[in-house]
């Protein structure tokens, strides 16, 4: 009875137009063969109507296929502009498309002027809800047997209707029977707007399945809304109502708030008696301590903020008891202080140093600290004595005290790689102080400053003699390497020897802008360079004639170029070396 069933078959609508949320039909006749009207949407501030604009009972034609209207609650409407027509004109209601579920009402008018509105007011077994707007206004006050799960029909019936006498035939479902005598007579009953006036109609026998009918109700004028009854039929009820500490039943004119056994005897506006039976169990409320240990704040089921220990406040949970009864609860709050943590440390430091890490000295916290390369530790300032780079990243402090209360703080780690050094090393020959040292720098950080031993301050130093010589190269974020080199005296060719540096600096300064091959005594030489990609950029055969940096008529660029030597010297000996040059501009 309640589902909407929103299916059209379709049905014939002659001549009809649509306005507002009104559907005419103009003229001639609606037909119903096998279609379902199904009226939805409608308010109380603006219903939904299907207007039949045809002063006579052929206006709505139902052929054999059936089919019927829609219109379950009082905003949908079935508007018939009879006028002065008598006749029987019949509403074809029904409920969603079942066929089976086709529930007409008729009105059949016998005098007056005036068209005829109706609809139907579905309701629930206890007669709820009532219908809220009719022509004599919402129905507010049911008393008696009406209201009666014993005694009502589940329907209403809503008519509008001025100046007019009608004969009054409700068809209604079998299984919307609720009372508890469904087979005894079926009457009629009218709201006047503030009471039910007395039933009316000798009765139909009422039916529990199929489609039941009541009527006709003859000589009606007084419309809006009907309901059907089975009056005064004495029963004996029983009822076991179960209510919470503080509520009350009320039997009639009595009215009962403690377990026990309760008789009364009830008398309808009919003089129907009723005997009544209430086994009436009371359950006592709930009540419960709510103990909670917050940090800093704490929002109760109240919707109160608290930031100090509460023990007082309380609060009602509706139905919240295993028996369905309120809950008194009571706080028991203890609020702690949050734990303010700050973390530091020496945050930006060279590939091998210590990480110190620091936190906020806070009396009786413990503290977890996390960080990159699994690193876990429970110490408030603890150290990674030696330092990799993979130790750089975010590390993370939780300080806690009490029973949980917490703070975070976080701090970066940058790790700077240490530069590393490559060098080429030229030993003396004979004590001449031809030896030579060239390093060069690997590092992300340029530039890079150059302190050696014996005072120089750049990447090359030429002219050495046998000795030890140690260099300290520093980057730009102040980390540093140190390498110590040997410088030999060879002394196997000293009256004959040959010689080539690694490095020269073609900027035109007029000093070491190219590169020969120094010697003496040579008898044969051949000397060869070539770029990185195998190319020959020089060759000669002459000593003291050397590169200059130019290849094809270009510039080099800076870089490391390797050399082939070969040269016979007078003495005998045979030298045959390789090595690399460096191009610094």
């Amino acid at each position: 009875m309640k589902l909407l069933y929103k299916l059209f078959i379709s049905f014939i609508l002659i001549l009809s137009y649509q306005y507002s949320n009104i559907c005419y039909g103009q003229n001639n006749s609606i037909v119903l063969d096998g279609a379902y009207i199904v009226l939805d949407g409608g308010t109380a501030a603006n219903n939904i109507y299907v207007v039949v604009d045809q002063p006579n009972p052929s206006g709505i034609v139902r052929l054999p296929a059936g089919g019927h209207i829609h219109s379950e609650s009082q905003y949908h409407v079935v508007k018939w502009l009879s006028a002065s027509s008598t006749g029987n004109y019949v509403f074809p209601f029904g409920i969603g498309g079942t066929a089976a579920d086709y529930i007409p009402f008729t009105f059949n008018k016998t005098a007056g002027n005036s068209s005829v509105n109706t609809s139907t007011w579905s309701t629930n077994i206890q007669n709820s809800p009532h219908p809220t707007a009719t022509n004599v206004g919402a129905v507010t006050s049911m008393s008696g047997i009406t209201d009666s799960v014993l005694y009502a029909i589940d329907r209403f019936w809503d008519i509008q209707a001025t100046t007019t006498t009608a004969d009054l035939t409700f068809s209604y479902k079998g299984t919307e029977n609720t009372t508890a005598y469904p087979n005894s007579l079926v009457k009629a009953q009218h709201w006047n707007g503030n009471a039910w006036d007395a039933p009316v109609g000798t009765g139909t026998a009422g039916v529990t399945t199929g489609i039941g009918t009541a009527g006709p109700f003859a000589g009606q004028n007084t419309f809006s809304p009907w309901a059907l009854i089975v009056p005064c039929t004495p029963v004996t009820f029983t009822q076991n109502p179960t209510i919470c500490q503080g509520a009350n039943v009320t039997v009639g004119t009595s009215t009962y708030a403690t377990t026990g056994v309760f008789v009364d005897t009830l008398m309808n506006s009919l003089g129907c008696d009723s005997i009544v039976t209430t086994n009436l169990t009371v359950n006592p409320l709930a009540t419960g301590t709510d103990t909670q240990i917050a940090c800093g704040s704490f929002t109760w089921i109240n919707g109160t903020t608290y930031t100090t220990n509460n023990s007082t406040a309380t609060f009602t949970i509706v139905g919240g008891s295993a028996t369905g009864c309120d809950s008194i609860v009571t706080l028991n709050l203890t609020i702690q202080n949050i734990p303010n943590v700050i973390a530091s440390a020496n945050s930006s430091i060279c590939e091998g140093q210590a990480i110190n890490l620091m936190a906020t000295t806070i009396a009786g916290a413990s503290y977890q600290w996390t960080g990159p390369n699994g690193f876990t530790s429970s110490n408030q300032n603890p150290s990674i004595n030696t330092s990799g780079i993979s130790n750089g990243g975010i590390y993370q402090v939780i300080a806690t005290i009490g029973t949980g209360c917490a703070d975070t703080a976080q701090v970066s780690i940058t790790i700077n790689p240490l530069p590393t050094l490559t060098s080429s090393v030229v030993s003396d020959s004979c004590g001449s102080g031809t030896g030579q040292i060239t390093v060069t720098v690997n590092s992300p950080n340029p530039p890079f400053t150059y302190s050696w031993n014996n005072g120089s301050t750049t990447p090359s130093i030429t002219d050495l003699s046998q000795g030890g010589y140690q260099v300290t190269v520093t980057d730009n974020t102040n980390c540093s390497v140190t390498n110590s080199y040997t410088i030999f005296n060879n002394i196997d060719a000293c009256n004959c020897f040959v010689y080539v540096a690694n490095a020269f600096s073609p900027n035109g300064d007029n000093n070491n802008d190219f590169i020969p091959v120094r010697g003496d005594c040579v008898k044969f030489l051949s000397f060869k360079i070539f770029n990185r990609w195998g190319n020959l950029v020089f060759e000669t055969d002459k000593l003291n004639d050397g590169w200059n940096g130019y290849y094809k008529d270009e510039l080099q660029n800076t870089g490391v170029y390797v050399y082939f030597l070969e040269a016979t010297l007078e003495n005998g000996k045979t030298v045959k070396e390789s090595g690399d040059i460096s191009l610094i501009r």
